[in-house]
C-alpha cells in the first residue's frame, strides 16, 4: 500500500487519469442497464431470430432498402413508439432493433421497454457488426432473393403465355401487313423500272 501511495505521490497525473476513466466507465454502464438496452452480438441476434424473433429495422427507408436483416421490418427510429402503442399484441415477443451502428437501435429498444415490451434487444454494433460475419442481408422492398427469383418466374410465366398469343395475333397481322406491303413495294418498284425505260 505504501508503494502505492509512493507512486501516486510521483505520478498525479497517471492516478488520475486512471480515476476518470473508471468512473466514467461505471457511468456508462449504469447509464446503459437504466434505459433497458440489452445489446446482442450478432450471433446471438441470429439464435434468437431462428426462434422467431422480430426484427426492427430503425434505419431511414432509403437505408433499409439499400441492405437490411433478412425478414426485418421498417420502423424508422421516429415512427417507433407509436408503432409499440399500436402493436401491443408483440409485447411478450423478443424484439430486437437494428440500425448502423447500434446508437439508434439503443434508443429505440429503450422507448419499447417503456412501453411494456419485455424482451427487447439491439443488436450491439448494429448492421457495422452484422456485415463482417457474412450475414445475410437483403435489399430492396424486403423480399428474399427467392422470393424474388419465385416472384420473377411467375412474371414469365404470364408474359409467355400472353407473348404466345400476342405473337400469334401479331404475327398473322404482320403476314397480311407484310402480304400488302409487299404487293404495294413490288408495284412501286415496277413503276420505277418502267419508268427508267
Amino acid at each position: 500500500m505504501n508503494e502505492f501511495i509512493e507512486f501516486a505521490g510521483n505520478h498525479p497525473l497517471l492516478v488520475a487519469a486512471a480515476a476518470v476513466l473508471t468512473v466514467l466507465v461505471i457511468a456508462n454502464e449504469i447509464r446503459l442497464r437504466a434505459s433497458g438496452a440489452l445489446q446482442l452480438a450478432p450471433g446471438l441476434a441470429v439464435q434468437l431470430i431462428n426462434r422467431g424473433a422480430v426484427v426492427l429495422d430503425v434505419r431511414g427507408p432509403e437505408q433499409f432498402s439499400s441492405g437490411h436483416i433478412v425478414g426485418s421490418r421498417n420502423v424508422p427510429q421516429d415512427e417507433v413508439e407509436a408503432w409499440g402503442k399500436k402493436t401491443k399484441t408483440l409485447t411478450k415477443k423478443a424484439i430486437i432493433t437494428v440500425d448502423d451502428n447500434g446508437v439508434q437501435a439503443a434508443r429505440a429498444a429503450a422507448d419499447l421497454r417503456k412501453l411494456e415490451y419485455t424482451t427487447v434487444f439491439s443488436l450491439a454494433g448494429g448492421l457495422t457488426a452484422w456485415r463482417p460475419d457474412n450475414l445475410p442481408l437483403e435489399t430492396g422492398d424486403g423480399k428474399s432473393a427467392a422470393a424474388k427469383k419465385q416472384g420473377k418466374k411467375k412474371k414469365n410465366r404470364k408474359k409467355g403465355s400472353s407473348g404466345q398469343k400476342g405473337g400469334q395475333k401479331s404475327g398473322q397481322k404482320g403476314g397480311q401487313k407484310g402480304g400488302q406491303s409487299g404487293d404495294q413495294s413490288g408495284g412501286n418498284n415496277s413503276d420505277k423500272s418502267g419508268g427508267g425505260q
